[in-house]
């Protein structure tokens, strides 16, 4: 396992059985375990796929900053279109 951190990647909170649809159920499906498994599991598979060294510090692989910004100027690009041609862009985070 990396080194990481949990706080506060999920909120735990048990269901109730009587919940009528899983979907539209108000509390979490899975136990507190099951919860922390998966967000270790998560964190793991983030450290993998972006080359992390952790999940605590900001030390990124260059790779990894190269690719942010050429992401952050194809959106810039895309939000400039929009305004150039009479749109509003939304963007949703």
């Amino acid at each position: 396992m990396t080194k990481h951190t949990l706080n506060p990647i999920l909120a735990y909170e048990p269901i109730s059985p009587k919940s009528p649809e899983p979907l539209h159920a108000p509390k979490n499906l899975m136990t507190k375990e099951e919860v922390e498994r998966d967000a270790l599991s998560r964190i793991d598979g983030w450290v993998r796929q972006f080359k992390l060294k952790n999940t605590i510090n900001c030390d990124f692989p260059d790779e990894l900053i190269k690719m942010f910004e050429m992401t952050t100027m194809i959106v810039r690009e895309i939000i400039d279109y929009c305004i150039e041609n009479g749109f509003r862009p939304v963007l949703i985070t």
